[in-house]
């Protein structure tokens, strides 16, 4: 699988390099977005999830959204504000599915990871990155400079 943005062609691996792996290493996030990866491939559904970095142990723990439609799915702020508000994690990485293929992120997709990013910035939490996962690439708002 390839993350791909407009002149970055670099795999997940690579571009997960960088995260601080502090007492616990970094392999536990990386199995985790592969998995979703392998899982949602063949959906015909946009798919969602956050996987958060605890604090206290370093460990990441993932929660689904709902499965959306063939063209979008609702990422809940409040869910991602009621999990972040308590001080427990420090770190958040958002993904999501576009079944059609493309990775390019919409408007919505856009808005969605500002106001995330903002509501991170004001409690004290890194959100490191949202990858979109298409069928054979992948899209890092990092990356791309989004973040």
């Amino acid at each position: 699988m390839q993350c791909n943005h407009v002149y970055h062609n670099r795999n997940i691996w690579e571009l997960l390099s960088h995260l601080k792996s502090g007492a616990h290493p970094k392999s536990a996030l990386i199995d985790c977005l592969s998995d979703i990866q392998k899982n949602w491939h063949k959906s015909p559904n946009e798919q969602a999830c956050a996987v958060y970095r605890s604090r206290r142990s370093g460990l990441w723990e993932k929660r689904n959204f709902n499965t959306g439609s063939a063209r979008s799915v609702n990422i809940d702020l409040k869910e991602i504000a009621k999990r972040i508000v308590d001080g427990k994690y420090n770190m958040i990485v958002l993904c999501h599915y576009h079944p059609a293929g493309s990775t390019k992120p919409s408007e919505t997709d856009m808005r969605t990871t500002r106001m995330i990013a903002n509501l991170c910035r004001s409690l004290d939490v890194q959100l490191h990155d949202h990858f979109i996962f298409g069928i054979r690439s992948c899209f890092s708002f990092r990356e791309a400079g989004y973040l």
